[in-house]
């Protein structure tokens, strides 16, 4: 991609050092000082060489018996000639301000003396003076003349050589090995860089390399990448938003203030042709697309595991509860609702599970009798095996199971484990938030099987993101469990079964919560094909969501970090660097005065910090340092989409008005069945429930006529 000018001359005028640098040049070695110094000494030779062959045909008046010139003289443009020199040498001195064009300067100048010659007359090759010496120079006359001018190319050629050696010598010395007693750290050369493999076409965007050349750092492996960036650092701008504009696959994004829609979606749906979601369970004007977690439930074999999952998330909302007895039994029973509602009511979401234990028409203790008698296997459905008795049961038993524990329970006991598990439902009971629950516009599995990528994005306003968390942190558990499911070993190696990778760009992650599946899963998500960029502010508040011991940042390849706002980050980022061994001169004096006394120098290898905490508290803006495992760490500039000019172009796209919706196979969990009712409804057991008479009433009077959808 192209850099604008005008950025990367401010940028190369800053300090584009990092914050401690070997005095050696790591890039250079012996060998190659040696060859670049023989190089600088032939090019001076043959400048001299050139300018006494110049200077010879001067003197000769440019007979014709000099032989055919290699450019010809320009009678009547001496003038230009003249003015092109002077121009060129001017250029040459301004070259001179800049460090980048410095290297340029001698190369200008040369040419500027080239046209300078030319204005005089015509041009010769370098070394046609030796030609004409060897056929010109055998008179008495000429030899003193000839013989002068090889004095002079000999002393310049002589004196080139003297300076360079000099110079070589001096460069190798500060070449030599530096010494590892203390540590090794050093900061990574661009050769470092480019081994690493960080130099690729296509990948993650980490950063930019700080030279003048501005060369983009890529991470293409499979390993997931860590950042520390406090707010306000710029983070989205120089991570987030510039891998959604260049990443070609399937992408989950974590949008908190919905700024990343806007500045990428329109791109990935216009020119990636990538299906666009934006799933907001706070939308009330229709425009975002609606997620129902009970519709990932699978009917058959895995329904029990799969409402199983989605208990232990509605239990715990946000990762930090240790689970007692009301969660536990709560936990037992929201797993029967679930399978009961998919099988048996008409509102088959997480609102209709709040809504069936809560009825305004309906006491608790006839709602339980649903689930104990419901016949929920539908037509042709072989029903359940009775582990006890063999036979085929119609009513789910892990429903009927849940209902009979809570029925044989204490009045207060039963009562305790109901509000329990209401209090985990109660989210739902919105109306706009069931709205956006009640359908699925999408499958989870569509972000890695369908025929185009997928880009989902969770646009929660910062408000509403405590209190909709449980949704986010359900629907995150639910896409990691799902698609590590099955892996395809057709090419001859373990890779995820989808058609897409597939890049979870979590910014702000704790606020997510714990999310301990997630955790635990990190070390292989890899091997499906989905790589994840999670976005903290700092260690603080990392570890005061997954704890001090967590393994999420040993998991990640690549650690990022941003000038830390926090000691304890910036103690980490020192420690990570590592140490180096630096060589530290001590001068003491000894005697009457500082003039007179002796003076006494002794050279020592100290250790230092590569990178101090005060110094990783101090980066400036521009700059991030970069931790690759296995790898010198990395002092790169940041690559903010706004100072490229392909990626401003890609986030002007507009984004679109309303998300897209995918017609998306899932389980048909089918109509409603019905309750199996009784003759004669057990009145002695209901009162041992604690029914009310009144309430027994109404039912008696239901005795005779047909059952309802429950």
């Amino acid at each position: 991609m192209r850099h604008d000018a005008r950025r990367a001359g401010a940028d190369l005028s800053m300090s584009a050092q990092p914050p401690y640098r070997h005095s050696s040049n790591g890039e250079l070695t012996a060998k190659g000082v040696v060859v670049r110094g023989l190089a600088a000494v032939i090019g001076v030779g043959v400048l001299v060489a050139w300018a006494v062959t110049q200077h010879a045909a001067l003197r000769l008046g440019f007979h014709p018996s000099l032989g055919r010139p290699w450019l010809p003289a320009l009678p009547g443009r001496e003038q230009l000639l003249n003015l092109v020199a002077w121009a060129l040498w001017g250029a040459a001195l301004l070259l001179l301000v800049p460090k980048r064009t410095r290297l340029l300067s001698p190369i200008v100048a040369v040419l500027g003396a080239g046209a300078f010659a030319w204005s005089l007359g015509p041009l010769f090759t370098p070394f046609h003076v030796f030609v004409w010496a060897r056929r010109l120079g055998a008179t008495a006359e000429t030899r003193e003349f000839w013989e002068s001018g090889f004095q002079v190319l000999g002393a310049a050629t002589g004196a080139a050589a003297a300076v360079v050696a000099i110079v070589v010598a001096v460069v190798i010395r500060r070449l030599r090995p530096q010494s590892d007693l203390h540590g090794s750290a050093q900061w990574a050369t661009e050769r470092e860089a480019k081994d690493a493999g960080l130099f690729a076409e296509k990948g993650l965007i980490l950063g930019q390399w700080p030279g003048r050349k501005g060369r983009i750092l890529r991470h293409d492996g499979p390993e997931h990448v860590f950042v520390f960036a406090p707010t306000r650092s710029g983070k989205g701008v120089s991570l987030v938003v510039p891998n959604l504009l260049t990443w070609p696959h399937s992408v989950l994004v974590h949008d908190m203030k919905g700024e990343n829609w806007v500045l990428s979606a329109g791109w990935r749906s216009r020119d990636l042709g990538s299906l666009c979601l934006k799933f907001d369970p706070t939308c009330s004007d229709g425009s975002g697309a609606r997620y129902n977690p009970l519709l990932e439930i699978r009917m058959g074999d895995q329904e029990v595991r799969d409402a199983q999952n989605v208990a232990d998330i509605l239990v715990d909302p946000n990762g930090d509860r240790i689970r007692d007895h009301w969660d536990r039994t709560a936990h037992s029973l929201l797993v029967g609702l679930i399978l009961h509602v998919l099988y048996a009511e008409k509102e088959k979401t997480l609102a209709g599970c709040a809504h069936f234990l809560a009825r305004p028409d309906r006491p608790i203790d006839l709602s339980l009798e649903v689930l104990l008698s419901t016949e929920h296997a539908p037509p042709g459905h072989p029903g359940w095996l009775d582990p006890v008795t063999g036979e085929s049961l119609r009513t789910h038993p892990i429903v009927a199971a849940a209902a009979r524990a809570l029925m044989d329970k204490s009045p207060n006991e039963r009562s305790g484990v109901l509000s329990t598990a209401l209090s985990f439902l109660d989210l739902y009971r919105d109306p706009i938030l069931a709205q956006n629950t009640a359908v699925s516009d999408f499958a989870l599995e569509d972000l890695v099987s369908h025929e185009r990528p997928v880009s989902l994005y969770l646009t929660v306003p910062p408000s509403d993101l405590s209190r909709t968390r449980p949704l986010v942190r359900l629907l995150l558990n639910q896409a990691c469990r799902r698609l590590t499911e099955r892996m395809d070993f057709s090419a001859g190696r373990g890779r995820g079964a989808g058609k897409h990778p597939l890049l979870l760009m979590l910014d702000e992650f704790p606020a997510l919560g714990k999310l301990q599946f997630f955790q635990e899963s990190l070390a292989y998500l890899a091997g499906y094909d989905i790589r994840a960029m999670l976005i903290t502010q700092d260690l603080s508040q990392h570890q005061g969501v997954y704890g001090k011991q967590e393994s999420i940042t040993a998991n990640c390849h690549v650690r990022i970090a941003f000038a830390a706002n926090k000691p304890e980050t910036a103690e980490l980022l020192s420690q990570m660097a590592g140490d180096t061994t630096v060589s530290h001169k001590q001068i003491s004096y000894r005697g009457g005065s500082l003039m007179m006394g002796d003076r006494n120098t002794t050279q020592q290898e100290i250790r230092r910090r590569l990178l101090t905490p005060d110094e990783a508290m101090r980066l400036d803006s521009d700059h991030e340092v970069m931790f690759v495992a296995g790898e010198q760490p990395l002092y790169a500039r940041k690559l903010r989409y706004f100072d490229d000019r392909d990626l401003r172009r890609r986030a002007a796209v507009p984004a679109p008005v309303e998300s897209a919706r995918l017609e998306s196979e899932r389980p048909s969990w089918g109509l409603p069945v019905r309750a199996e009712c009784r003759a004669q409804p057990d009145l002695e057991g209901l009162e041992e429930l604690g029914a009310l008479p009144s309430v027994l009433g109404r039912e008696r009077a239901l005795e005779a006529e047909p059952c309802r959808e429950s």
